[in-house]
């Protein structure tokens, strides 16, 4: 058993947030590098957390085979990286409303520049093949700038722009909803409250991150959430939560604000704690109760 961490938890995500074990892999993980390039291939399934069941049991009957070829010696990084993934469960439903399985691949890449305090980001997949009797044709991009300033308490700025197609047409044999890889869906990649995932989306999003003294790191996140297409679904990671299959009730999801802070007391003692809240925007107002969410939350670790 293992947690699989690649793209920066983008491609393939651990979950560091829960204690459910829904991320933990049985795979094999064969890395090879040398001074042109590393290449990394991984073959497995995603397991239920049972101790004391043997063997693991595939947790939701998808398997998934990945290669990932990072470029060496040149003026920026540049990766690229293929994912096979499949399952035959028969519970995949088509625009027709036949079931089948899934046959997907994505092909992708990752670029990135650093210059001195400035860091660019930029990565990109197209997913194809069979969900059910539909062809599958979608794609996510994720795009990020990263300024850190020479100053007192080390602000670090970051805008970050993350897309995923969606579908605006349920009847044409062509599924079209990008559905976020094995992407992580928890803590700081689209929302600490999970109210969104890399899946018919626009998120516009910029972070301002403070060191106020050595132990101590201050964060605050603002987000802005759009449907790529107003016919397809608001996305949670895992399920749909809501959707106007006449696209009638608009795009904008909502905007959030996330504060979040770490302090280490001691080497062996370190805490962890935020607030977040989401205000709903005219999507979630037409379909559905549309409260002001807010989300608490605390953990302290000690180091043994």
């Amino acid at each position: 058993m293992k947690n699989l961490n690649i793209e920066n938890r983008r491609v393939f995500g651990p979950g560091d947030w829960g204690n459910t074990g829904r991320y933990i892999w049985d795979a094999a993980n064969i890395k090879y590098s040398n001074r042109f390039l590393t290449t990394q291939m991984v073959f497995g399934y995603n397991i239920m957390h049972q101790p004391n069941v043997f063997p693991n049991v595939n947790k939701e009957g998808t398997y998934a085979f990945a290669t990932f070829n990072s470029i060496k010696n040149l003026p920026f990084l540049i990766d690229l990286f293929y994912v096979y993934k499949y399952d035959e469960t028969g519970k995949y439903i088509s625009e027709s409303n036949i079931s089948g399985n899934l046959y997907a691949s994505y092909i992708g890449s990752k670029v990135q520049k650093t210059h001195h305090n400035l860091n660019l980001m930029f990565l990109g997949a197209y997913q194809f093949g069979k969900y059910a009797t539909d062809k599958i044709s979608a794609f996510g991009i994720t795009t990020q700038l990263n300024y850190k300033f020479n100053t007192t308490w080390k602000p670090e700025l970051m805008l970050t722009y993350i897309y995923a197609s969606g579908d605006n047409n349920l009847k044409n044999g062509i599924h079209q909803t990008f559905d976020g890889i094995f992407s992580g869906s928890d803590t700081d990649l689209y929302s600490w409250m999970n109210f969104i995932f890399w899946k018919n989306v626009h998120q516009y999003r910029a972070d301002l991150i403070l060191n106020p003294a050595k132990k101590i790191s201050v964060r605050s996140e603002y987000h802005a959430y759009f449907l790529d297409k107003t016919k397809d679904a608001w996305c949670f990671p895992g399920k749909a939560m809501r959707q106007d299959k006449q696209g009638l009730s608009g795009s904008f999801v909502g905007q959030k604000l996330d504060f979040i802070s770490k302090i280490k007391i001691f080497k062996w003692f370190q805490f962890w704690g935020g607030y977040c809240f989401f205000v709903p925007g005219d999507f979630v107002k037409k379909t559905g109760n549309s409260p002001l969410a807010q989300w608490f939350f605390g953990e302290l670790t000690f180091i043994l």
